[in-house]
């Protein structure tokens, strides 16, 4: 595992928004999961440089240095998701639903999980799920000139 600050702009960037947030008490479970998948997790037996974030206790980024040791590849992408899965059982909800995100008019509201649609047409911040490289993603970006706006 490698400090987040310390994973390259290029790293691999996976992000999972939950279907509604983990309890403050569920969280030293989630840090202990993600910390043991990223410690163990391999790909064709050389470990891979990874690492990972959460925000709010709605959002889990992870991220792969594939620059140094192991390019995470198919299975072991698959064994990742299979961890994921789990986490996502035990913390009674979804973590996978890529048809929802959340937003707020601003950082003093409280977060509002809303379907696409909605969120194309809403304004303020939404909590970001999409990125393909490290050096693309923000926790927190607002609506307005987002990839939610066509």
């Amino acid at each position: 595992m490698i400090n987040w600050e310390d994973v390259p702009p290029q790293g691999r960037l996976w992000i999972f928004t939950a279907s509604s947030p983990w309890q403050a008490d569920q969280m030293d479970m989630v840090d202990r999961q993600l910390s043991l998948l990223c410690h163990s997790w391999t790909a064709h037996g050389e470990p891979v440089a990874a690492s990972y974030t959460t925000v709010d206790h709605r959002l889990i980024a992870l991220t792969a240095d594939e620059s140094a040791l192991a390019s995470a590849s198919g299975c072991s992408i698959d064994s990742m998701m299979g961890q994921l899965q789990e986490l996502s059982q035990a913390l009674h909800t979804n973590l996978f639903d890529r048809m929802h995100v959340y937003i707020r008019p601003d950082e003093t509201a409280p977060w509002r999980r809303v379907g696409i649609k909605e969120a194309k047409t809403s304004e303020g911040q939404f909590l970001n799920a999409v990125g393909d490289q490290m050096a693309a993603y923000q926790p927190i970006t607002a609506i307005k000139g987002s990839w939610l706006r066509p």
